[in-house]
């Protein structure tokens, strides 16, 4: 290809190892994009060409999307609304959806932060209330230590704690986790605060399993819902980006916890 082309795509040393140039990377990247693109037909192709109660969707999702929000969704009659019969979803951080999408993999991808690959087209779906949150049996306190994301996962403050530093909070952190699962475990066995979505914690708090502590401000941080802009969205794709939205603005979807 390089003698096709004329330019040198990749360097190479003497033990015969190579990375890419310049060049290189944007054929790559390109190349890429080409297979997404390829991909997406291929999909609309299958799409219009099956039965129209027969779908395909593909997902990715923050972890507490994920875990919480897709199984309501999807058990409250919305697969026979959206024509789905066979649905596969992927749980990952915000940049790992985002490759997904880049690399054709999923159709939408759902989570939190904004995204970053100008090749995506999002929207705000929702505001989402969090909560900071200790075991029950004791009166969170100023000074109290913190369950939070990691830091290493991102480039700047994460959302968690842009938030609790909007509401006047420096929190200390005791303990970090890359899964917000884990941090309610870990705040449901008193090692510290966590700050979660009001939908992960509304049974341990109606339980009294976990206490609130109250802010002056509250907590909210939006929901994003992307999509690759270059590509056509499926039926079934298209009839999710209507219907998700829809129910999450129902009253029987405790989404802000109030």
């Amino acid at each position: 290809m390089e003698a096709t082309l004329g330019v040198r795509l990749m360097d190479r040393d003497r033990r015969w190892r190579a990375r890419l140039t310049e060049a290189g990377a944007r054929l790559f990247d390109g190349a890429l994009d080409l297979q997404t693109r390829f991909r997406a037909l291929e999909s609309d192709a299958l799409d219009l060409s099956a039965r129209p109660q027969v779908g395909r969707l593909s997902i990715g999702a923050s972890d507490n999307v994920a875990h919480y929000l897709l199984p309501r969704f999807l058990k409250e009659a919305y697969c026979p609304r959206m024509g789905i019969t066979k649905i596969s979803v992927f749980v990952g951080t915000s940049s790992e959806i985002e490759n997904e999408l880049k690399l054709g993999r999923v159709d939408l991808g759902i989570f939190h932060s904004a995204p970053v690959m100008p090749t995506l087209k999002s929207r705000v779906i929702a505001k989402v209330r969090f909560k900071i949150v200790g075991k029950a049996g004791y009166a969170p306190r100023d000074g109290d230590g913190y369950v939070l994301p990691r830091a290493m996962d991102y480039v700047g403050p994460y959302p968690v704690r842009k938030m609790l530093l909007q509401a006047g909070l420096n929190p200390r952190v005791d303990c970090e986790a890359n899964s917000q699962e884990l941090q309610k475990r870990f705040a449901l066995n008193a090692h510290g605060l966590a700050v979660l979505p009001s939908y992960m914690v509304a049974e341990e708090l109606k339980a009294n399993l976990l206490v609130e502590r109250k802010t002056k401000v509250k907590l909210e941080y939006p929901l994003h819902l992307a999509r690759t802009s270059f590509l056509t969205p499926t039926r079934s794709a298209r009839a999710f980006m209507e219907l998700f939205p829809e129910w999450l603005a129902t009253p029987t979807v405790f989404f802000r916890g109030d």
